[in-house]
């Protein structure tokens, strides 16, 4: 019961001011997406270097990025809305902020041990946020729930590139 009670308001949250709601998405995704492209050499590096087994295309993992950033600032959006406080806004934008270092320390300066820190920061900030949110957000829980499914396997990935390379 509590289920479809937390699933109706957040509806109505979302009806009653969709612009607020979607405001730190969009900012989340055109960060990541400058990133992207300030990292300028990501698919020359792809393309020389080996990957462990199980890797997705690139083109699957910038479409995955940035769903991942576009639920970070959902996560943002939920906290600020709901009135949670600032400490888990501010932690899921620490979390934002830890993947998107992942991208350019690991693709493209080759060092894995500051990517792998990163992807690990990013992944205890979100699971601190998940136990908060799976309390009182569905939309909060699904997201979370995809960001840790999504970093573990970048945790994964992390680990057999820096050893293969």
């Amino acid at each position: 019961m509590c289920f479809f009670k937390n699933l109706r308001c957040e509806w109505r949250t979302f009806v009653s001011s969709p612009v607020k709601f979607f405001i730190p998405a969009v900012i989340t995704v055109a960060v990541g997406w400058l990133v992207w492209l300030s990292s300028d050499g990501i698919t020359v590096v792809w393309k020389a270097s080996f990957h462990p087994a199980g890797t997705l295309p690139l083109w699957l993992m910038f479409s995955l990025w940035i769903a991942v950033y576009f639920m970070y600032g959902l996560l943002v959006s939920i906290g600020k809305l709901c009135s949670l406080g600032t400490e888990l806004c501010g932690k899921s934008v620490v979390a934002y902020v830890a993947s998107l270092f992942w991208c350019p320390t690991v693709l493209l300066a080759g060092v894995g041990i500051c990517g792998l820190c990163a992807i690990i920061t990013s992944l205890a900030y979100t699971l601190y946020i998940l136990k908060f949110y799976a309390r009182i957000s569905v939309i909060g829980t699904v997201c979370s729930l995809f960001i840790v499914i999504f970093e573990v396997y970048l945790l994964f990935f992390t680990v057999g590139f820096t050893i293969l390379n």
